[in-house]
């Protein structure tokens, strides 16, 4: 459509152009006539003189307003609007055999797209059916070849059979005139039994017997001979016919051969184009998991970052506030195992602070301790965890909770307490646990290490933390208050 558009706009202009020009041309033939009638006017006017002239004529002043007004004045003529009308007649017709071209040209492409699909269809089915007659060729041959092969044999097979018949025929013959021989033998025997003596007829049928022997044999031996020279014609005539057959199978399984190794090679080079894909793939795939091991590396490296971060960041807030003077809550060395609710004071906040710190710790430390037996022992989960909070809850029991604290002088006795029992604690654990899970003890003495030489000595006020998780790793620590 917009093509069509383009093209009338175009057809619209060269058709007021044209018009234009004309209408120029039309123009400027009529200022040139004016022009030639006014100087011929002037001509007659000098030649009556000055008297009869009562206005001059401006030539120049009329040329500007005849190129002025010529334009319009020029189009207003009958013979401009005749020929502005016939070309609008020729203009009209144009459009219309124009848009009938355009029709016919669309018809014309449609046509041949379909004909181009037609014969690309046509084409395709061409191949298809050539391929098929080709195999349909190479079926024939094959067939043409075992038919040859079995004329072949079936003349083989008729010959064979026709000489065995004319053997047949002259064995029987021959036992025939054998027959009719013995029977004239036999007659001529018992003639001559009848005239002659009984000596006399012995010796000649003993004479007669022996020739008619020496001539069996005679007539065997030559029988013999001639089957023998006869097998072996037929022998090399069948090993030559046999020759020739294997010969035609020969060239059938080359020509199967070749079509297989054809096969073959087509086969091969999937293969190798598959191979070549799957390494590619895989190089991906190593890639990929590469990355992928990259980004883990990484996350696991920023996660310990920020774990070692916020162990240091919780050390340094407890220290802070020890420094500070926030007092800890204390604990009743008696009945430390019946806790009675007590008023909220000030430093709850930072006793809950600090034992959510040693939580932290304390899990880690387990949560790796477990690790490293879950690699070294066959126990299911389940088992381990149960164990390990029967270990606890029998320590628990044995050993009450006030022993730590029963020395109330001061602070550093105490942490000498928590040594000694840290190693029996050790000690008692060393079995069930392993050494993996005594790291989680260490760092607790670490701590109070740390705390207690940059603390004073006051008495103490003690805390107890324990993983609740029940894994066995138990702390005791006793942070003094300064005064």
């Amino acid at each position: 459509m917009v093509i069509e558009e383009v093209s009338c706009i175009q057809s619209h202009l060269e058709i007021e152009k044209t018009c234009r020009e004309s209408a120029e041309a039309l123009a400027t033939k009529l200022n040139k006539e004016n022009k030639t009638l006014k100087r011929i006017s002037m001509l007659y006017m000098a030649k009556l003189g000055p008297d009869i002239i009562t206005e001059e004529i401006n030539i120049d002043d009329e040329e500007s307003s005849t190129d002025t007004e010529g334009s319009p004045g020029a189009c207003d003529s009958v013979l401009c609007q005749q020929m502005i009308k016939d070309l609008r007649d020729q203009i009209i017709s144009l459009q219309e055999e124009k848009k009938a071209l355009a029709i016919e040209l669309e018809n014309l492409r449609s046509k041949l797209a379909e004909e181009i699909v037609d014969v690309n269809k046509v084409k395709e089915e061409n191949a298809v059916l050539t391929a098929e007659v080709q195999k349909h060729q190479k079926v024939l041959e094959k067939c043409n070849r075992m038919s040859v092969l079995a004329v072949e044999e079936y003349e083989e097979l008729q010959v064979n059979f026709e000489l065995e018949k004319d053997l047949r025929q002259r064995a029987e013959s021959f036992a025939q005139e054998m027959f009719i021989e013995q029977k004239t033998l036999k007659r001529q025997s018992q003639l001559l039994l009848q005239n002659a003596g009984p000596d006399e007829q012995l010796l000649k049928a003993l004479d007669e017997n022996a020739k008619l022997n020496q001539i069996l044999e005679e007539e065997r031996l030559q029988h013999r001979q001639k089957v023998e020279e006869l097998e072996e014609q037929l022998a090399n005539e069948v090993l030559n016919k046999e020759i020739k057959s294997l010969k035609q199978q020969l060239e059938l399984l080359e020509e199967d051969k070749k079509e297989l190794e054809e096969k073959y090679q087509s086969a091969e080079e999937k293969i190798k184009n598959l191979k070549h894909s799957g390494k590619i793939l895989n190089k991906f795939d190593t890639i990929f998991n590469l990355s992928m091991m990259d980004a883990k590396q990484i996350e696991l490296n920023v996660n310990s970052r920020e774990v070692s971060d916020l162990k240091r960041q919780a050390v340094e807030e407890m220290m802070d506030r020890i420094k500070k003077g926030v007092h800890l809550r204390p604990v009743n060395q008696t009945n430390r195992s019946k806790t009675k609710p007590e008023v909220p004071k000030p430093s709850d906040s930072a006793m809950k602070e600090l034992k959510g710190i040693l939580e932290t710790m304390n899990t880690s430390a387990s949560s790796r301790s477990l690790k490293s037996l879950e690699a070294d022992s066959n126990e299911t989960e389940l088992e381990r965890i149960l164990r390990l909070r029967k270990v606890t809850t029998d320590q628990e029991n044995s050993n009450p909770i006030g022993i730590l604290a029963s020395s109330e002088s001061k602070s550093m006795p105490v942490l000498g307490s928590i040594e000694t029992q840290s190693g029996l604690n050790k000690k008692t654990l060393a079995a069930e646990l392993g050494p993996s899970s005594l790291g989680s003890d260490e760092k607790c003495h670490k701590m109070v290490e740390s705390t207690s030489s940059d603390i004073q000595v006051n008495p103490a006020s003690e805390m107890h933390t324990s993983d609740r998780s029940g894994r066995g790793s138990v702390c005791f620590i006793t942070i003094p208050s300064f005064l």
